[in-house]
């Protein structure tokens, strides 16, 4: 027998509980204060008492069934144990949800066609949980890594519900509100993704416009929130008050922003301050942490040759007086000042003015029924179609004519951009050196930018 390779260890005595042996991680889940633990095997997940202050007997064993490359998932909170079972060729994914109290069978189940693994975020009051769900491979092949879902459970009522976002959309990233009764999800098509408030129940309240970002934070004081764009993206962070997202007088809320591209970010403790680092070694060059405020300005910077990591010293906050929360916010001209259309180069600049007059400024407004769009339900769920789809059928047909006329367009504007890039190259040579059809290809110049001008006020105005 191989000998026992993992320890449980009482840290306030020193003393060593339990060893185990276990051949992946992770192997334990640990309940809210500790009081339940979840120890992870190839065929059950079994439940134990969280400190082993009695025999290691499981006070219950949920069977689950081993799927070869996957991982089970389970993870207890209060009187919630959430399962998510992947799905293995014939066998449907589940997401399952046991009572405390009662171990022997779930409480609820959600299925799903397929489930390669998922992540579980709970509530900071642990009432309400998100599982974002994963199937790796998307066989549209409209995302080169796959489909993300996501589900909304009550642990209350022990009741799931999806989440539903725009068509095509895929969750980039998602956060809870400090206070529990609120998250943010950023969502859409890359490079530039709309943002939404959910309360905890699943109803929209607010809409971000879309611009480049996949990021989100709030600020532990729950009132403050950072969105921004990392990775592929430029890096710009802006800051919004969720107090007033409706109150136009005051911007709508924005505050400030920035733009930095960094490895890691977080909040300061006081809620005031936002910290950015770019780190080594994903980054061998230009190693630094900033702190900035939330109108935009820096107000810290320190540069290293190496930077491994960079963070807030936690604090009580107990000890310390709370400060006195006074955003300033952005006027009209402020946020308008930057367009955020992005425009090639190329581009004349009398088309790069229109693109500017038709583009629409990062805002954000309020969610009412009648702004309520039809989405699309969970990726891999079972849906059942509650209206006959022949209704739909004249929709369908001038949607798809609508596609083809889009397809047809992208397809006159790529050859325009490749005609104008000869054009500019040609131009750069010495009139010389250049040919009568040369010449006569320059003449064509205005005739292309005004052709591409209009292709692009026809996709703005929607036609």
């Amino acid at each position: 027998d191989q000998p026992a390779n993992v320890a449980i260890w009482d840290v306030s005595t020193k003393s060593l509980l339990k060893r185990f042996q276990q051949h992946s991680w992770p192997v334990f889940s640990w309940g809210t204060d500790d009081n339940l633990c979840l120890r992870i095997t190839s065929n059950a997940l079994l439940v134990l008492e969280g400190d082993f202050s009695v025999e290691t007997k499981p006070i219950g064993k949920i069977p689950v069934q081993p799927v070869k490359g996957k991982e089970v998932i389970g993870e207890i909170r209060l009187n919630t144990l959430i399962v998510l079972q992947p799905s293995d060729k014939d066998e449907k994914g589940s997401i399952q949800l046991f009572s405390k109290n009662d171990l022997t069978a779930p409480s609820n189940v959600f299925s799903l066609q397929t489930l390669d693994g998922g992540e579980i975020l709970w509530s900071p009051d642990n009432l309400n949980a998100i599982v974002i769900t994963r199937i790796d491979t998307d066989k549209l092949n409209q995302s080169y890594y796959g489909i993300r879902g996501v589900i909304l459970v009550d642990c209350r009522r022990h009741k799931m519900r999806s989440i539903k976002l725009p068509e095509g959309s895929s969750p980039h990233d998602i956060a809870w509100s400090p206070n529990g009764k609120e998250f943010l999800i950023v969502h859409g098509r890359m490079p530039r993704n709309g943002a939404t408030i959910f309360t905890s129940s699943g109803n929209p309240l607010f809409e971000f416009s879309t611009a480049p970002r996949n990021i989100v934070s709030w600020a532990p004081n729950g009132r403050t929130i950072a969105l921004g764009g990392s990775g592929s993206l430029n890096g710009e962070f802006v800051f919004w008050d969720r107090d007033h997202l409706d109150n136009p007088l005051k911007a709508n809320g924005r505050m400030g922003g920035f733009t930095m591209k960094c490895s890691t970010y977080s909040w300061s403790p006081c809620s005031r301050y936002f910290l950015c680092a770019v780190l080594s070694p994903r980054m061998q060059v230009g190693n630094c942490a900033t702190i900035w405020n939330t109108e935009g300005t820096q107000i810290l910077k320190i540069e290293l040759d190496q930077l491994l990591e960079a963070a807030w010293i936690p604090y009580n906050p107990k000890i310390y007086k709370d400060i006195p929360f006074t955003p300033k916010y952005q006027t009209a001209k402020q946020v308008g000042e930057k367009p955020m259309l992005f425009v090639p180069k190329h581009r004349s600049t009398e088309a790069a003015k229109s693109l500017q007059r038709n583009s629409g400024n990062d805002v954000v407004r309020k969610v009412t029924p009648s702004t309520i769009k039809k989405e699309v339900g969970i990726p891999g769920a079972t849906v059942v179609s509650e209206k006959p789809v022949k209704e739909k059928k004249p929709k369908e047909k001038s949607q798809k004519v609508k596609e083809e006329e889009i397809q047809e367009a992208n397809r006159k504007l790529r050859a325009l951009s490749k005609k104008l890039r000869e054009i500019e190259r040609l131009m750069e040579m010495p009139a010389k050196d250049l040919t009568e059809s040369q010449l006569e290809k320059i003449g064509k110049k205005a005739s292309v930018e005004e052709e591409m001008q209009k292709l692009n006020e026809m996709f703005l105005d929607g036609k």
